[in-house]
């Protein structure tokens, strides 16, 4: 019998997670979008516990039409209602391939820089900004209303 059993080193975090291992975060699980403007995902509780994050915006069905369009934004709490725009992936267009992904990795940043947080990431960008909780965002352009796209949004934190 060891003299220090092992729940003593364990690594737990307030939410009850193990902090050795990394974590998967579910921002959207895998469904259909239609036309909309500016949904917002179930926002995920981290509470600062974790640093770096990669996140992959996974397409299996995007055959619509060239006119239609999906935006996925990431964005992160500060405080109880500020809401900050993390990162924009690259526009999803109605041609691509059905297993189009998308993938960013956000970090904390210089903190002896400053960034503009009041507007979104322009397309292809992340900022390393990290809060207490993040929630996915997207908009969906249908430019003829036949268009949909089967997504999801998922992270790996460590």
């Amino acid at each position: 019998m060891s003299l220090f059993p092992v729940h003593m080193f364990s690594e737990r975090t307030l939410r009850d997670v193990e902090l050795i291992q990394g974590e998967t975060i579910t921002l959207r699980a895998s469904a259909v979008t239609a036309a909309v403007v500016g949904a917002l995902g179930t926002a995920v509780q981290i509470l600062g516990e974790r640093l770096v994050y990669t996140w992959i915006l996974a397409c299996t069905d995007v055959k619509t039409d060239a006119g239609d369009t999906l935006d996925v934004y990431i964005d992160t709490l500060f405080g109880t209602a500020t809401w900050i725009n993390i990162a924009h992936f690259t526009q999803i267009i109605g041609t691509d391939a059905d297993t189009t992904s998308r993938f960013c990795v956000t970090v904390p940043a210089n903190m002896l820089t400053t960034d503009l947080v009041t507007t979104d990431c322009a397309a292809g960008v992340a900022r390393g900004v990290v809060g207490s909780q993040f929630r996915a965002r997207w908009t969906m352009v249908d430019a003829d209303g036949d268009g949909n796209f089967t997504w999801s949004l998922t992270g790996y934190a460590l």
